[in-house]
């Protein structure tokens, strides 16, 4: 079990990976918003992928309503954007990495966290 839901929350996540990256992506390059900006609203519609894909593939033997797993996935998500600004913030201005550097390291780190809290905590069978 462990085994699939691990498969499925590696391209659910890289789904949701991927629309946020390619969201920012376009943000910045079409001088819509600056990266932590374009990062916070391609969080907003990447978090649609990441939670639907969770609840139907990856932890889809969860008993949890989709009012109480959908506001702690909410909670989480915003708990892991915060994680994910910060990181953000740190490795853009602090250590100047390059912007796509950084949102890469920060999202492989917030999906090991997002992981974790949903495999245990929010949608738990």
């Amino acid at each position: 079990m462990l085994k699939k839901q691990a498969f499925y929350f590696l391209i659910i996540g890289a789904l949701a990976s991927i629309v946020n990256f390619i969201l920012v992506f376009i943000m910045v390059h079409l001088d819509f918003a600056k990266p932590l900006v374009a990062n916070f609203f391609a969080f907003l519609i990447a978090f649609n992928v990441s939670y639907f894909g969770h609840r139907f593939l990856t932890f889809s033997t969860t008993t949890q309503s989709h009012a109480k797993a959908g506001s702690q996935f909410f909670i989480n998500a915003l708990i892991g954007l915060i994680i994910n600004e910060t990181t953000c913030y740190v490795l853009l201005h602090i250590l100047h990495i390059q912007y796509l550097v950084a949102l890469f390291i920060t999202m492989g780190l917030v999906a090991v966290y997002t992981f974790v809290v949903s495999k245990f905590f929010i949608f738990k069978a």
